[in-house]
């Protein structure tokens, strides 16, 4: 009894608490060896807890007994060495108590720590648990509980949850490097392959895929009615499967901010997540537009035009067009679908607003007229040049800016244009007072400009960047904005990029025409001729330029395609059939530009999307067109094309020349015949017109070229006869 008393006196009044109330008194009293037994272990904790700061403090002693005795050891060295051991104890000294202090500090905390818990344990969680069996039960539960999110965290640790997948690959369990390699195998290849049929109707997709014929003599359109359904293909849509997002979604399943009722659902059920295709919006954008200048009518935003340097808004419309959204998700469903059939389906057009409201055209409109009222002046080589407010809003081009879901109508300088104009009014200076220039093609295809004249340029990039800056941060004040524009000496060769950005060379002429989107094999034709034509050059002083010298035979080694053409008054299939109207693109760029046309033949039909009498024909090896180059400077021969239009452009030394042109009347040619042709695939009483009857013409036109100074150097007549195409209907004769 006097050790039992001696223990229950050194628990002090820490342990009185658990026993003020008469009824914990009564309890301690009945159960003697209890009560013992928990002030048994509290003293042993005590006395541990206290032998371990003993042991802590007589570590600390040793340490510095240690410490003191080799610091005695050493001070015998010489004084040199007892300087430099000096340094080196103190920071092992330092160093040491250091350590020590930090054990010290870990072992106080643990002993606070454990002394909380002891108290918490023997005043409120004992007590508790014994009084109510509800709270035993509770502890329980959460005891179960965190037991099995401890290993369900361990058994999953790294790997996506189990229930949990993507498409029809099932991720459980799987880390997210297996994820993404399963999904690649599912979905890969299978995104990638194939093709995608669209249709604008349901009767269209009904009679399925149907090849068009466009002939040379249909305006596009005539040709974009005929068009009921359209193909693309994922490479060209530029889809490709992400698995990398959708797999760190399904990872994140169970773990995110809602991961511990996700987790519970995964319990009794699945979550699945589908498989995410991005696209190249910009060709999912050019694709859409080629269907809805079929069957749809594409909005027109509200802008801005000048009327004598003032600018204006004008109204725009809304339209009906392909929801690009929706197209992107339908398109994925049939990309992701292992039916082959859901990879065709019908298209429709949506009611699509304008991007610009008059009201917003008008405050563009505003802000630019700010901004060049009082013009720009242009100070080069001891010299100034006035650019008037018509001038500088001849240069203004608009852009539709998005920017978080609203758009804006942006007004910019058209670099490339305004570039033309003031290369007009600060010119290159030359030392001999002329200027002379080559085209070469290297080996790589990179075409080089060769100047053989030396001199002074302006560096008009620069000017042109101040000119953007002065549009959008028109100030208030009323004097006149000035630029001084630096020059720097011409170099003997540039790139073509750097001849026109210094304004060497120029556009000398330009055309563009039209043709139908989605029309494969014509198209393809067009493309290739173009890429053959491409980067031609036409040498100075009467070099001669020729489409078939220059781009060859068009045929089926070369990869053209049999698209179509007239052949004896009936629509076929023909290689080739499309170059025309490469030749007839080329043909108007050169007659704008005033050269000499040396062989030039029109088509046998008429065709309505040209200029009357300004079309050229091609076949191999004739009808040719042919043309030279009459000035002192090489003339380059660029090509681009678009998805709907292709383009012809000559670069050079502009010499000048001034073009008009005389348009005679139509006259009538040869009247059209009728002609009737049998079908015996083809139900009896059936019928239909396979080429439309198209009386004859006859056109005359003369172009007068006169140089800068309005000297007459020659003058062209180009006559076109147009024959008649016969209407050809074909019947039916299959019996019924």
């Amino acid at each position: 009894m006097h050790s039992s008393s001696y223990r229950m006196q050194h628990r002090g009044p820490s342990n009185s608490g658990s026993i003020n109330s008469r009824s914990s008194s009564k309890r301690t009293s009945q159960h003697p060896d209890r009560s013992y037994l928990a002030s048994q272990s509290m003293y042993n904790y005590h006395e541990n807890t206290q032998r371990g700061h003993r042991s802590s403090s007589a570590h600390r002693t040793t340490a510095n007994q240690s410490l003191s005795s080799i610091h005695s050891a050493r001070s015998h060295r010489t004084r040199g060495d007892r300087r430099s051991s000096t340094s080196s104890h103190s920071f092992v000294d330092i160093l040491l108590l250091f350590v020590s202090s930090c054990i010290d500090g870990l072992i106080s905390f643990c002993h606070v720590l454990l002394h909380a818990i002891a108290f918490a344990w023997g005043t409120w969680i004992q007590p508790l648990l014994k009084r109510s069996r509800p709270v035993r039960i509770l502890c329980c539960v959460v005891l179960v509980c965190c037991a099995f999110c401890l290993v369900d965290y361990v058994d999953h640790y790294g790997k996506i949850y189990s229930g949990v997948t993507i498409g029809t690959v099932d991720c459980s369990n799987l880390t997210e490097a297996e994820a993404k390699n399963a999904l690649d195998a599912t979905y890969g290849q299978q995104v990638q392959s194939g093709s995608l049929n669209l249709y604008s109707s349901e009767d269209a997709l009904n009679a399925g895929p149907q090849s068009v014929v466009v002939n040379d003599n249909e305006s596009v359109e005539e040709a974009r009615s005929k068009i009921t359904n359209w193909t693309t293909t994922p490479t060209d849509l530029g889809a490709t499967c992400n698995v990398d997002d959708v797999v760190a979604q399904a990872f994140a399943i169970g773990r995110d901010q809602n991961g511990l009722w996700e987790r519970l659902a995964l319990l009794f059920s699945q979550i699945s997540l589908s498989p995410e295709i991005d696209y190249d919006d910009a060709a999912v954008d050019s694709f859409a537009s080629q269907i809805d200048r079929v069957i749809g009518n594409p909005f027109q935003n509200a802008d801005i035009e000048f009327d004598q340097g003032i600018a204006q808004a004008v109204e725009g419309h809304d339209g009906d067009m392909v929801d690009r959204h929706a197209l992107e998700e339908r398109m994925s469903q049939a990309l992701l679908s292992t039916d082959e059939g859901d990879r065709s389906f019908v298209v429709g057009t949506v009611y699509t607003p304008a991007q610009i409201s008059y009201q917003a055209a008008e405050q563009t409109a505003s802000k630019v007229n700010a901004a060049i009222d009082q013009g720009v002046d242009l100070e080069y080589d001891g010299s100034n040049y006035h650019l008037d407010p018509a001038t500088l809003g001849s240069y203004i081009q608009t852009d539709v800016v998005s920017d978080a879901g609203s758009y804006q109508l942006v007004a910019s300088i058209n670099r490339d244009y305004a570039k033309n104009c003031i290369i007009q009014i600060l010119q290159p200076t030359f030392s001999n007072g002329s200027e002379h220039i080559a085209f070469s093609n290297d080996d790589s295809g990179n075409t080089q400009v060769d100047i053989y004249s030396s001199g002074s340029m302006p560096k008009l990039n620069d000017v042109l960047t101040t000119l953007d800056t002065f549009l959008n941060d028109a100030s208030s004040e009323d004097t006149t904005p000035s630029i001084a524009v630096e020059k720097t000496d011409i170099p003997s060769q540039m790139s073509v990029e750097d001849a026109l950005s210094y304004g060497i060379i120029a556009p000398i002429s330009s055309y563009t025409t039209e043709y139908t989107s989605g029309v494969v094999a014509r198209n393809t034709n067009i493309h290739l001729a173009a890429d053959l034509l491409n980067n031609s050059i036409v040498k100075a002083d009467n070099g001669e330029w020729s489409f078939n010298d220059t781009a060859g035979e068009c045929n089926e080694d070369k990869g053209f395609l049999a698209a179509g053409a007239i052949y004896n008054d009936e629509a076929v299939d023909e290689i080739g059939g499309g170059i025309c109207q490469v030749a007839t693109t080329v043909f108007n760029a050169v007659y704008n530009a005033g050269f000499p046309i040396t062989e030039r033949t029109n088509h046998s039909l008429y065709i309505a999307s040209y200029p009357a009498g300004r079309d050229a024909a091609i076949s191999w090896p004739s009808p040719d067109l042919k043309w030279e180059n009459d000035s002192s400077s090489d003339v380059l021969v660029r090509m681009t094309y678009t998805d709907s239009t292709v383009t012809a452009t000559l670069y050079g030394v502009d010499p000048g020349y001034r073009v008009s042109t005389e348009t005679g009347d139509w006259e009538q040619g040869a009247t059209y015949q009728s002609v009737t042709k049998y079908d015996s695939n083809l139900a009896s009483g059936q019928s239909y017109v396979k080429t439309k009857g198209v009386d004859g013409r006859i056109i005359t036109i003369v172009r007068t070229v006169t140089d800068g100074s309005g000297s007459l150097l020659h003058k062209d007549t180009f006559d076109s006869t147009y024959a008649a195409q016969n209407e050809v209907t074909v019947e039916g004769t299959a019996e019924s």
